[in-house]
């Protein structure tokens, strides 16, 4: 009986551990997805935006929770957010403020759920 008193908990920590590493509470992105989505291109240690060095973006957020930090912090003048705050980036000044524009519409195309 202690065997299978082993066994099931055994298994209960694999699922448990399967479970918490399906990705984090706030959904995510691949980071991937908002250098396709921005056309994005590695630059100097940053990514520019359509290789323009005046819509440089010098990190990459995929949560919600990274967005949401960095919107509470001394940083959020340097935050372009997707709308519903679920991706972002911080850009790398001077930025032209057409990049502003361009990039939070992208951001917000990413929000919206993939067409089956």
């Amino acid at each position: 009986m202690s065997g299978r008193l082993l066994l099931a908990a055994a298994l209960s920590a694999a699922i448990g551990l399967g479970i918490a590493g399906c990705g984090d509470s706030s959904g995510g992105f691949k980071e991937d997805d908002v250098v396709k989505a921005l056309d994005l291109e590695r630059t100097d240690g940053a990514y520019a935006i359509g290789g323009d060095v005046f819509c440089r973006v010098g990190e990459v957020y995929t949560t919600r929770d990274e967005v949401t930090e960095v919107a509470g912090s001394g940083q959020k003048d340097l935050l372009i957010a997707s709308k519903e705050g679920n991706v972002g980036v911080r850009i790398v000044r001077p930025f032209a403020p057409d990049c502003s524009k361009d990039a939070r519409a992208d951001l917000n195309r990413l929000d919206k759920p993939p067409k089956e």
